[in-house]
Protein backbone atom coordinates (compact mmCIF):
# COMPACT_ATOMS: atom_id res chain seq x y z
CA UNK A 1 0.00 0.00 0.00
CA UNK A 2 3.18 2.31 1.07
CA UNK A 3 4.57 1.65 -2.36
CA UNK A 4 1.51 3.20 -4.29
CA UNK A 5 0.86 5.69 -2.26
CA UNK A 6 4.35 6.87 -2.89
CA UNK A 7 3.82 6.16 -6.65
CA UNK A 8 1.14 8.19 -7.04
CA UNK A 9 2.83 11.19 -5.05
CA UNK A 10 5.71 10.44 -7.39
CA UNK A 11 3.75 11.37 -10.17
CA UNK A 12 1.74 13.99 -9.42
CA UNK A 13 4.51 16.02 -7.99
CA UNK A 14 6.60 15.39 -10.98
CA UNK A 15 3.63 16.94 -13.08
CA UNK A 16 3.25 20.00 -11.03
CA UNK A 17 6.87 20.72 -9.65
CA UNK A 18 8.28 23.94 -10.57
CA UNK A 19 11.83 24.43 -11.69
CA UNK A 20 14.72 23.72 -9.11
CA UNK A 21 16.96 26.51 -8.25
CA UNK A 22 20.31 25.99 -6.06
CA UNK A 23 21.77 29.10 -4.83
CA UNK A 24 25.57 28.99 -4.45
CA UNK A 25 27.37 31.14 -1.30
CA UNK A 26 30.08 31.52 -3.83
CA UNK A 27 31.44 31.65 -7.15
CA UNK A 28 31.98 28.40 -8.77
CA UNK A 29 35.61 27.29 -10.04
CA UNK A 30 36.33 24.80 -12.64
CA UNK A 31 40.20 23.79 -12.77
CA UNK A 32 41.08 21.82 -15.60
CA UNK A 33 44.47 19.65 -15.15
CA UNK A 34 46.57 19.23 -18.36
CA UNK A 35 50.13 17.90 -19.34
CA UNK A 36 52.92 18.72 -21.38
CA UNK A 37 52.73 15.55 -22.09
CA UNK A 38 49.42 14.46 -22.97
CA UNK A 39 47.92 13.19 -26.55
CA UNK A 40 45.08 14.95 -28.18
CA UNK A 41 42.70 14.25 -26.03
CA UNK A 42 44.13 16.78 -23.49
CA UNK A 43 43.49 19.68 -26.63
CA UNK A 44 39.74 17.98 -27.24
CA UNK A 45 39.22 17.80 -23.20
CA UNK A 46 40.46 22.12 -22.99
CA UNK A 47 38.10 22.58 -25.99
CA UNK A 48 35.00 21.46 -24.46
CA UNK A 49 35.69 23.20 -21.41
CA UNK A 50 36.19 26.65 -23.31
CA UNK A 51 33.28 26.17 -24.95
CA UNK A 52 30.90 25.13 -21.74
CA UNK A 53 32.79 28.29 -20.02
CA UNK A 54 31.00 30.43 -22.81
CA UNK A 55 27.66 28.90 -21.75
CA UNK A 56 28.55 29.61 -18.06
CA UNK A 57 29.50 32.84 -17.30
CA UNK A 58 29.04 32.74 -13.56
CA UNK A 59 31.68 30.39 -13.11
CA UNK A 60 35.34 31.01 -12.97
CA UNK A 61 37.49 28.63 -15.46
CA UNK A 62 40.89 27.73 -14.60
CA UNK A 63 43.58 25.46 -16.62
CA UNK A 64 46.63 24.02 -14.92
CA UNK A 65 49.93 21.71 -15.85
CA UNK A 66 49.12 18.44 -13.46
CA UNK A 67 52.72 18.61 -13.23
CA UNK A 68 53.25 21.98 -11.91
CA UNK A 69 52.74 23.31 -8.01
CA UNK A 70 49.41 24.92 -8.54
CA UNK A 71 48.09 21.72 -9.55
CA UNK A 72 48.83 20.59 -5.92
CA UNK A 73 46.82 23.37 -4.09
CA UNK A 74 43.90 22.09 -5.98
CA UNK A 75 45.39 18.72 -4.81
CA UNK A 76 45.59 17.49 -8.80
CA UNK A 77 46.99 14.34 -9.36
CA UNK A 78 48.19 12.41 -12.11
CA UNK A 79 46.57 9.49 -11.24
CA UNK A 80 42.68 9.43 -10.93
CA UNK A 81 40.27 6.68 -10.20
CA UNK A 82 36.83 7.32 -12.49
CA UNK A 83 33.98 5.40 -10.83
CA UNK A 84 31.70 5.39 -13.91
CA UNK A 85 34.27 3.98 -16.52
CA UNK A 86 36.06 1.33 -13.39
CA UNK A 87 39.20 2.88 -14.62
CA UNK A 88 42.28 5.16 -14.06
CA UNK A 89 42.70 8.77 -15.69
CA UNK A 90 45.50 10.70 -15.49
CA UNK A 91 44.76 14.03 -17.48
CA UNK A 92 42.52 15.44 -18.87
CA UNK A 93 40.69 16.03 -15.91
CA UNK A 94 38.48 18.59 -14.08
CA UNK A 95 37.61 19.20 -10.82
CA UNK A 96 34.34 21.60 -9.21
CA UNK A 97 35.02 23.71 -6.49
CA UNK A 98 32.42 25.42 -4.80
CA UNK A 99 31.88 26.51 -0.60
CA UNK A 100 35.52 25.51 -0.65
CA UNK A 101 34.85 22.08 -1.43
CA UNK A 102 36.65 19.96 -3.79
CA UNK A 103 34.38 16.90 -6.47
CA UNK A 104 36.18 15.30 -8.63
CA UNK A 105 34.62 14.97 -12.10
CA UNK A 106 32.19 11.74 -12.03
CA UNK A 107 30.58 11.22 -15.68
CA UNK A 108 31.14 10.29 -19.39
CA UNK A 109 34.34 11.66 -20.94
CA UNK A 110 32.58 13.21 -23.74
CA UNK A 111 31.71 16.91 -24.43
CA UNK A 112 27.63 16.14 -23.43
CA UNK A 113 29.32 14.26 -20.20
CA UNK A 114 31.43 17.19 -19.33
CA UNK A 115 28.97 19.53 -19.96
CA UNK A 116 25.93 17.44 -17.75
CA UNK A 117 28.45 17.31 -15.17
CA UNK A 118 29.13 21.15 -14.83
CA UNK A 119 25.04 21.89 -15.30
CA UNK A 120 24.36 19.03 -12.66
CA UNK A 121 27.75 20.62 -9.97
CA UNK A 122 25.54 23.89 -10.35
CA UNK A 123 23.09 23.01 -8.23
CA UNK A 124 24.92 20.94 -6.14
CA UNK A 125 24.61 17.11 -7.68
CA UNK A 126 28.31 15.76 -8.06
CA UNK A 127 27.85 12.44 -9.49
CA UNK A 128 25.32 11.63 -12.65
CA UNK A 129 22.71 9.41 -10.24
CA UNK A 130 20.94 11.92 -8.20
CA UNK A 131 20.39 10.24 -4.36
CA UNK A 132 17.63 11.47 -2.09
CA UNK A 133 14.98 10.28 0.02
CA UNK A 134 13.10 13.42 -0.18
CA UNK A 135 10.09 13.40 -2.68
CA UNK A 136 9.97 17.06 -3.09
CA UNK A 137 13.62 17.27 -4.37
CA UNK A 138 13.14 14.34 -6.12
CA UNK A 139 10.30 16.62 -8.43
CA UNK A 140 12.38 19.40 -8.15
CA UNK A 141 15.10 17.23 -9.45
CA UNK A 142 13.29 15.99 -12.45
CA UNK A 143 12.52 18.95 -14.24
CA UNK A 144 16.17 19.78 -14.98
CA UNK A 145 16.06 17.08 -17.83
CA UNK A 146 14.12 16.44 -20.90
CA UNK A 147 13.34 12.47 -19.61
CA UNK A 148 14.52 10.54 -17.31
CA UNK A 149 14.98 7.30 -15.63
CA UNK A 150 13.94 7.19 -11.23
CA UNK A 151 14.46 4.01 -9.24
CA UNK A 152 12.59 3.75 -5.93
CA UNK A 153 14.30 1.36 -3.81
CA UNK A 154 15.85 0.47 -0.53
CA UNK A 155 18.94 -0.62 -2.68
CA UNK A 156 21.39 1.56 -4.93
CA UNK A 157 20.41 0.74 -8.62
CA UNK A 158 23.50 0.01 -11.10
CA UNK A 159 22.83 1.59 -14.68
CA UNK A 160 25.59 0.42 -16.02
CA UNK A 161 27.06 1.73 -19.43
CA UNK A 162 24.27 3.85 -19.84
CA UNK A 163 25.75 6.57 -17.75
CA UNK A 164 28.45 6.87 -19.60
CA UNK A 165 26.79 6.61 -23.47
CA UNK A 166 23.12 8.24 -22.37
CA UNK A 167 24.46 11.55 -19.94
CA UNK A 168 21.95 13.61 -21.26
CA UNK A 169 19.24 11.55 -19.61
CA UNK A 170 18.53 11.79 -15.99
CA UNK A 171 18.82 9.13 -13.78
CA UNK A 172 17.93 9.40 -9.90
CA UNK A 173 17.80 6.40 -6.84
CA UNK A 174 14.72 7.57 -4.78
CA UNK A 175 15.75 5.63 -1.50
CA UNK A 176 12.79 3.93 0.86
CA UNK A 177 13.37 1.44 3.72
CA UNK A 178 9.76 0.22 3.47
CA UNK A 179 9.39 -2.35 0.58
CA UNK A 180 12.00 -4.62 -1.02
CA UNK A 181 10.72 -4.17 -4.42
CA UNK A 182 11.74 -1.22 -6.68
CA UNK A 183 9.12 0.88 -8.56
CA UNK A 184 11.10 2.43 -11.94
CA UNK A 185 9.53 5.43 -13.53
CA UNK A 186 10.61 6.50 -17.13
CA UNK A 187 9.28 9.44 -18.31
CA UNK A 188 9.93 10.17 -21.88
CA UNK A 189 10.51 13.81 -23.61
CA UNK A 190 6.84 14.09 -23.78
CA UNK A 191 6.12 13.79 -20.32
CA UNK A 192 4.38 10.55 -20.75
CA UNK A 193 5.75 8.19 -17.18
CA UNK A 194 5.79 4.37 -17.54
CA UNK A 195 6.39 1.93 -14.74
CA UNK A 196 8.02 -1.04 -14.18
CA UNK A 197 9.20 -2.99 -11.12
CA UNK A 198 12.09 -4.26 -12.74
CA UNK A 199 14.66 -2.65 -14.78
CA UNK A 200 15.11 -4.48 -18.37
CA UNK A 201 17.38 -3.14 -21.44
CA UNK A 202 14.94 -4.59 -23.76
CA UNK A 203 11.71 -1.45 -24.65
CA UNK A 204 13.87 1.43 -23.39
CA UNK A 205 14.35 2.69 -26.19
CA UNK A 206 10.16 3.81 -26.65
CA UNK A 207 10.12 4.43 -23.00
CA UNK A 208 13.29 7.52 -23.08
CA UNK A 209 11.59 8.39 -26.93
CA UNK A 210 8.37 8.50 -28.01
CA UNK A 211 7.39 5.42 -30.68
CA UNK A 212 7.47 8.61 -33.57
CA UNK A 213 10.08 10.59 -32.41
CA UNK A 214 9.86 14.15 -34.57
CA UNK A 215 12.12 15.52 -36.06
CA UNK A 216 12.90 18.30 -34.02
CA UNK A 217 13.98 15.96 -30.95
CA UNK A 218 15.72 13.64 -33.23
CA UNK A 219 18.27 16.25 -33.49
CA UNK A 220 18.59 16.98 -29.61
CA UNK A 221 21.67 15.34 -28.36
CA UNK A 222 19.69 13.48 -25.63
CA UNK A 223 17.84 11.36 -29.06
CA UNK A 224 21.18 11.40 -30.61
CA UNK A 225 23.10 9.70 -27.97
CA UNK A 226 19.30 7.08 -27.14
CA UNK A 227 19.27 6.26 -30.58
CA UNK A 228 22.93 5.77 -30.93
CA UNK A 229 22.87 3.03 -27.86
CA UNK A 230 20.01 1.43 -28.38
CA UNK A 231 18.39 1.39 -31.62
CA UNK A 232 19.73 -1.36 -34.14
CA UNK A 233 18.76 1.27 -37.22
CA UNK A 234 16.46 4.15 -37.51
CA UNK A 235 13.72 5.26 -40.44
CA UNK A 236 13.01 8.57 -41.53
CA UNK A 237 9.68 9.72 -42.36
CA UNK A 238 8.31 12.97 -44.13
CA UNK A 239 4.81 12.50 -44.39
CA UNK A 240 2.01 15.01 -44.48
CA UNK A 241 -0.20 12.97 -42.47
CA UNK A 242 0.67 10.92 -39.63
CA UNK A 243 -1.27 7.76 -39.51
CA UNK A 244 -2.52 5.45 -36.22
CA UNK A 245 -1.09 2.36 -38.09
CA UNK A 246 2.55 3.85 -38.11
CA UNK A 247 2.72 4.35 -34.27
CA UNK A 248 1.21 1.26 -34.02
CA UNK A 249 3.74 -0.48 -36.41
CA UNK A 250 6.75 1.39 -34.31
CA UNK A 251 5.78 -0.25 -31.06
CA UNK A 252 6.12 -3.81 -32.60
CA UNK A 253 10.22 -3.04 -33.02
CA UNK A 254 11.15 -1.90 -29.78
CA UNK A 255 14.98 -0.88 -30.77
CA UNK A 256 14.19 0.98 -34.00
CA UNK A 257 13.92 4.27 -34.19
CA UNK A 258 10.96 5.95 -36.23
CA UNK A 259 11.51 9.50 -37.11
CA UNK A 260 8.71 11.58 -38.08
CA UNK A 261 9.20 15.01 -40.16
CA UNK A 262 5.95 16.50 -41.50
CA UNK A 263 5.17 18.36 -44.33
CA UNK A 264 2.56 19.56 -45.91
CA UNK A 265 3.69 19.05 -49.56
CA UNK A 266 2.71 15.57 -50.59
CA UNK A 267 5.81 15.64 -53.38
CA UNK A 268 7.89 15.07 -50.98
CA UNK A 269 6.26 12.04 -49.01
CA UNK A 270 9.00 9.55 -48.34
CA UNK A 271 10.07 7.03 -45.69
CA UNK A 272 14.27 6.15 -45.60
CA UNK A 273 15.49 3.39 -44.01
CA UNK A 274 19.29 2.73 -42.66
CA UNK A 275 20.74 -0.31 -41.45
CA UNK A 276 25.23 0.41 -41.57
CA UNK A 277 25.69 1.39 -45.05
CA UNK A 278 22.54 -0.12 -46.41
CA UNK A 279 19.94 2.03 -47.51
CA UNK A 280 16.19 1.19 -48.50
CA UNK A 281 13.96 3.98 -49.57
CA UNK A 282 10.19 4.14 -50.54
CA UNK A 283 7.50 7.10 -51.60
CA UNK A 284 4.48 4.87 -51.00
CA UNK A 285 3.11 5.89 -47.28
CA UNK A 286 -0.02 3.62 -47.41
CA UNK A 287 -0.75 0.97 -45.59
CA UNK A 288 1.29 -1.15 -48.22
CA UNK A 289 4.57 0.90 -46.55
CA UNK A 290 4.23 -2.36 -43.83
CA UNK A 291 4.43 -4.73 -46.50
CA UNK A 292 7.42 -2.84 -48.14
CA UNK A 293 9.38 -2.68 -44.56
CA UNK A 294 8.48 -6.28 -43.27
CA UNK A 295 9.96 -7.47 -46.34
CA UNK A 296 12.92 -6.25 -46.19
CA UNK A 297 13.80 -8.69 -43.53
CA UNK A 298 12.95 -11.78 -45.67
CA UNK A 299 15.15 -10.21 -48.51
CA UNK A 300 12.10 -9.38 -50.24
CA UNK A 301 12.50 -5.72 -51.06
CA UNK A 302 15.22 -4.20 -53.17
CA UNK A 303 17.70 -1.99 -51.48
CA UNK A 304 18.57 1.76 -52.84
CA UNK A 305 22.00 1.39 -51.95
CA UNK A 306 24.26 -1.88 -50.80
CA UNK A 307 28.12 -2.35 -51.43
CA UNK A 308 28.44 -5.65 -53.37
CA UNK A 309 31.43 -6.57 -55.67
CA UNK A 310 32.77 -9.76 -56.01
CA UNK A 311 36.05 -10.58 -54.52
CA UNK A 312 39.20 -10.10 -56.92
CA UNK A 313 40.15 -14.18 -56.94
CA UNK A 314 37.40 -16.56 -56.55
CA UNK A 315 38.13 -18.88 -52.87
CA UNK A 316 38.92 -22.65 -54.81
CA UNK A 317 36.01 -24.34 -52.47
CA UNK A 318 34.22 -21.36 -49.94
CA UNK A 319 31.73 -19.34 -51.19
CA UNK A 320 32.61 -15.75 -51.66
CA UNK A 321 29.07 -13.99 -50.33
CA UNK A 322 28.71 -10.09 -52.16
CA UNK A 323 26.41 -7.73 -50.01
CA UNK A 324 23.63 -8.41 -53.19
CA UNK A 325 23.96 -12.39 -52.83
CA UNK A 326 23.62 -13.10 -48.71
CA UNK A 327 19.79 -13.62 -48.95
CA UNK A 328 20.42 -16.69 -51.00
CA UNK A 329 22.27 -18.32 -48.25
CA UNK A 330 20.65 -17.00 -45.12
CA UNK A 331 18.02 -19.84 -44.61
CA UNK A 332 21.62 -21.09 -43.09
CA UNK A 333 25.34 -20.36 -43.61
CA UNK A 334 28.38 -20.04 -41.91
CA UNK A 335 30.90 -17.84 -43.04
CA UNK A 336 33.99 -15.37 -41.62
CA UNK A 337 34.27 -12.08 -42.54
CA UNK A 338 37.36 -10.23 -43.89
CA UNK A 339 38.97 -7.34 -45.63
CA UNK A 340 41.40 -6.03 -47.87
CA UNK A 341 43.42 -4.46 -45.24
CA UNK A 342 43.02 -7.09 -42.51
CA UNK A 343 44.65 -10.91 -42.82
CA UNK A 344 41.89 -13.24 -42.91
CA UNK A 345 42.10 -14.11 -39.70
CA UNK A 346 39.68 -17.10 -39.85
CA UNK A 347 41.43 -18.76 -42.65
CA UNK A 348 42.98 -21.56 -41.07
CA UNK A 349 40.50 -22.16 -38.70
CA UNK A 350 37.69 -22.85 -41.72
CA UNK A 351 40.33 -25.06 -43.39
CA UNK A 352 39.59 -27.68 -40.88
CA UNK A 353 35.69 -28.35 -42.28
CA UNK A 354 36.78 -28.21 -46.32
CA UNK A 355 35.21 -31.77 -45.82
CA UNK A 356 31.92 -30.10 -45.49
CA UNK A 357 31.62 -27.58 -47.53
CA UNK A 358 29.24 -30.01 -50.19
CA UNK A 359 26.78 -30.45 -47.27
CA UNK A 360 26.65 -27.23 -45.81
CA UNK A 361 26.84 -23.30 -46.77
CA UNK A 362 30.07 -22.09 -45.62
CA UNK A 363 31.79 -19.10 -47.39
CA UNK A 364 33.70 -15.68 -46.34
CA UNK A 365 32.74 -12.07 -46.92
CA UNK A 366 34.64 -8.79 -47.66
CA UNK A 367 32.80 -6.66 -45.35
CA UNK A 368 35.42 -3.94 -46.51
CA UNK A 369 33.67 -3.65 -50.38
CA UNK A 370 30.15 -5.46 -48.83
CA UNK A 371 27.94 -5.02 -46.79
CA UNK A 372 24.68 -6.10 -45.48
CA UNK A 373 21.40 -5.15 -43.32
CA UNK A 374 21.35 -8.01 -41.35
CA UNK A 375 25.29 -7.63 -39.56
CA UNK A 376 25.17 -5.94 -36.68
CA UNK A 377 25.60 -2.54 -36.45
CA UNK A 378 29.48 -3.12 -34.77
CA UNK A 379 30.46 -5.55 -37.32
CA UNK A 380 34.12 -6.12 -39.01
CA UNK A 381 36.34 -8.45 -40.20
CA UNK A 382 37.87 -11.22 -38.46
CA UNK A 383 34.54 -12.52 -37.02
CA UNK A 384 32.21 -15.72 -37.85
CA UNK A 385 28.73 -15.08 -38.16
CA UNK A 386 26.42 -17.98 -38.21
CA UNK A 387 22.80 -16.81 -40.20
CA UNK A 388 19.97 -19.19 -39.58
CA UNK A 389 16.20 -18.72 -41.20
CA UNK A 390 16.87 -14.92 -42.25
CA UNK A 391 18.24 -14.33 -38.71
CA UNK A 392 21.79 -13.72 -37.39
CA UNK A 393 22.54 -16.73 -34.99
CA UNK A 394 25.58 -16.69 -33.35
CA UNK A 395 28.99 -14.55 -33.84
CA UNK A 396 32.22 -15.81 -32.78
CA UNK A 397 35.87 -14.32 -32.84
CA UNK A 398 37.77 -16.41 -35.07
CA UNK A 399 39.83 -18.05 -31.61
CA UNK A 400 36.50 -20.01 -30.61
CA UNK A 401 36.67 -22.99 -32.87
CA UNK A 402 35.55 -25.26 -30.40
CA UNK A 403 32.27 -23.19 -30.54
CA UNK A 404 32.57 -23.08 -34.42
CA UNK A 405 32.82 -26.88 -34.60
CA UNK A 406 29.48 -27.43 -32.14
CA UNK A 407 27.25 -25.43 -35.04
CA UNK A 408 28.65 -27.17 -37.75
CA UNK A 409 28.58 -30.46 -35.95
CA UNK A 410 24.79 -29.75 -35.12
CA UNK A 411 24.09 -28.57 -38.72
CA UNK A 412 25.25 -31.86 -40.28
CA UNK A 413 23.12 -33.45 -37.71
CA UNK A 414 20.62 -31.60 -38.72
CA UNK A 415 20.97 -33.13 -42.67
CA UNK A 416 21.30 -36.52 -41.88
CA UNK A 417 18.11 -36.73 -39.64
Amino acid sequence: MLTWVFIFAFVSFVKSSPSFQHDLQNTPLVVTATATWCDSSCDIWQKWIQNIAKQHTNIQFVTVDVDSPQAKQYNLTSRKYNQVQDEYIQVPNSVFITNQQQHNFVGSRTFNGLNIWIQNAIHGQFHPVFATDNINQLGEWDKRFNASITVISNEEPIFGSILAEIPSLGYAWGMQNYSDTPAIFMRNTQDEISMAFDFQWKGLLKKILPPLIPQETAETDLAVETILFFADYYINIITPDIQPWLNRLSNQYENVAFIVEQKQDKNKQTAFLQKRTVQYKTQDLSIQFVTWFQNIWKGKTRPFYRKSSPPQKQHPWLIDVQGNTLWNYTNNIILYTYSQNTPEQCKHVFQNYKQYSQDIHIGRFDIQNNDHELFPNDARAGFIFHFENNTLKHVLPCETSRHLHNIITLNIQKIEL
